[in-house]
Protein backbone atom coordinates (compact mmCIF):
# COMPACT_ATOMS: atom_id res chain seq x y z
CA UNK A 1 0.00 0.00 0.00
CA UNK A 2 1.02 3.47 -0.84
CA UNK A 3 0.38 6.63 1.69
CA UNK A 4 -0.24 9.14 -0.64
CA UNK A 5 -0.99 8.65 -4.53
CA UNK A 6 -1.42 11.60 -7.13
CA UNK A 7 -3.31 11.70 -10.18
CA UNK A 8 -2.81 14.33 -12.91
CA UNK A 9 -4.80 14.51 -15.73
CA UNK A 10 -3.34 13.37 -19.28
CA UNK A 11 -5.79 13.16 -21.99
CA UNK A 12 -5.89 15.06 -25.00
CA UNK A 13 -9.32 15.78 -24.46
CA UNK A 14 -8.81 15.78 -20.22
CA UNK A 15 -6.57 17.97 -18.89
CA UNK A 16 -7.93 18.96 -15.73
CA UNK A 17 -9.80 17.24 -13.80
CA UNK A 18 -14.19 17.60 -13.64
CA UNK A 19 -13.59 18.75 -9.52
CA UNK A 20 -17.97 18.91 -9.31
CA UNK A 21 -18.11 15.55 -10.73
CA UNK A 22 -15.29 14.26 -8.73
CA UNK A 23 -17.14 15.78 -5.32
CA UNK A 24 -20.37 14.30 -5.96
CA UNK A 25 -18.73 10.71 -6.46
CA UNK A 26 -16.78 11.18 -3.42
CA UNK A 27 -19.33 12.51 -1.01
CA UNK A 28 -21.38 9.61 -2.26
CA UNK A 29 -18.78 7.35 -0.68
CA UNK A 30 -19.11 6.23 3.18
CA UNK A 31 -19.31 9.63 5.29
CA UNK A 32 -17.32 11.58 3.65
CA UNK A 33 -17.21 15.21 4.10
CA UNK A 34 -15.87 18.73 3.35
CA UNK A 35 -13.30 20.19 5.28
CA UNK A 36 -14.57 23.20 6.52
CA UNK A 37 -10.88 24.93 6.41
CA UNK A 38 -9.55 23.82 3.20
CA UNK A 39 -12.27 23.20 0.89
CA UNK A 40 -10.77 21.16 -1.48
CA UNK A 41 -9.69 18.87 1.04
CA UNK A 42 -12.23 16.27 1.45
CA UNK A 43 -12.25 13.22 5.21
CA UNK A 44 -12.72 9.96 3.45
CA UNK A 45 -14.47 8.05 6.40
CA UNK A 46 -16.27 4.84 6.08
CA UNK A 47 -18.63 5.29 8.87
CA UNK A 48 -20.74 8.05 10.51
CA UNK A 49 -18.63 7.38 14.11
CA UNK A 50 -15.64 8.06 12.11
CA UNK A 51 -16.95 11.01 10.60
CA UNK A 52 -17.73 12.49 13.94
CA UNK A 53 -14.07 11.70 15.28
CA UNK A 54 -12.12 13.25 12.33
CA UNK A 55 -14.67 16.67 12.70
CA UNK A 56 -13.98 16.51 16.58
CA UNK A 57 -10.50 16.51 15.88
CA UNK A 58 -10.35 19.34 13.46
CA UNK A 59 -12.27 21.44 15.80
CA UNK A 60 -10.23 20.77 18.25
CA UNK A 61 -7.16 21.58 16.59
CA UNK A 62 -7.82 23.13 13.33
CA UNK A 63 -4.24 23.50 12.05
CA UNK A 64 -3.55 20.00 12.29
CA UNK A 65 -5.03 17.31 10.17
CA UNK A 66 -6.71 14.18 11.46
CA UNK A 67 -5.02 10.69 10.89
CA UNK A 68 -8.24 9.89 8.78
CA UNK A 69 -7.52 9.25 4.76
CA UNK A 70 -7.48 11.81 2.57
CA UNK A 71 -8.67 13.61 -0.94
CA UNK A 72 -7.76 17.01 -2.14
CA UNK A 73 -9.20 17.68 -4.77
CA UNK A 74 -7.96 19.97 -7.50
CA UNK A 75 -8.41 20.59 -11.48
CA UNK A 76 -4.88 19.94 -12.31
CA UNK A 77 -4.45 16.82 -9.44
CA UNK A 78 -6.32 14.70 -7.16
CA UNK A 79 -3.95 13.60 -3.97
CA UNK A 80 -5.53 10.78 -1.89
CA UNK A 81 -3.62 10.06 1.58
CA UNK A 82 -4.04 6.65 3.09
CA UNK A 83 -4.16 7.23 6.55
CA UNK A 84 -7.11 6.13 9.18
CA UNK A 85 -8.78 2.70 9.05
CA UNK A 86 -8.63 -0.08 6.41
CA UNK A 87 -12.31 0.67 6.12
CA UNK A 88 -11.54 4.08 4.82
CA UNK A 89 -8.17 3.18 2.61
CA UNK A 90 -11.28 0.78 0.63
CA UNK A 91 -13.48 4.01 -0.12
CA UNK A 92 -10.26 5.64 -1.51
CA UNK A 93 -9.66 2.45 -3.49
CA UNK A 94 -13.53 2.56 -4.99
CA UNK A 95 -12.75 6.06 -5.69
CA UNK A 96 -9.23 5.63 -7.49
CA UNK A 97 -10.71 3.35 -9.03
CA UNK A 98 -13.58 5.62 -10.49
CA UNK A 99 -10.58 8.12 -11.66
CA UNK A 100 -9.21 5.18 -13.68
CA UNK A 101 -12.45 4.32 -14.94
CA UNK A 102 -13.33 8.22 -16.29
CA UNK A 103 -10.11 9.78 -16.70
CA UNK A 104 -6.59 9.29 -18.41
CA UNK A 105 -4.00 10.07 -15.86
CA UNK A 106 -0.48 9.99 -14.63
CA UNK A 107 -0.22 8.15 -11.19
CA UNK A 108 2.43 9.15 -9.31
CA UNK A 109 3.59 8.43 -5.75
CA UNK A 110 4.72 11.23 -3.32
CA UNK A 111 7.90 10.62 -4.16
CA UNK A 112 7.58 11.76 -7.87
CA UNK A 113 7.96 7.79 -8.89
CA UNK A 114 5.91 7.11 -12.19
CA UNK A 115 3.32 4.44 -10.75
CA UNK A 116 1.08 4.64 -14.05
CA UNK A 117 2.00 1.16 -15.82
CA UNK A 118 2.79 -0.53 -12.21
CA UNK A 119 -1.43 0.20 -11.46
CA UNK A 120 -2.42 -0.49 -15.33
CA UNK A 121 -5.59 0.77 -14.27
CA UNK A 122 -6.12 -0.62 -11.88
CA UNK A 123 -6.27 0.98 -8.05
CA UNK A 124 -6.39 -2.17 -5.98
CA UNK A 125 -2.17 -2.15 -5.62
CA UNK A 126 -2.36 1.38 -4.33
CA UNK A 127 -4.50 0.46 -1.74
CA UNK A 128 -5.18 -3.40 -1.27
Amino acid sequence: MIDIVHFDPTGPATTRFDVTACRSRLLALGSTFQDDSYPDYYLVCATAEGAAWARKQRQSTPKRLPSAALAVLRERRITLGARGLEQDHALLEVFAQWIFDTTDCKVSDDDGNDLTKTCAGSAAILFG
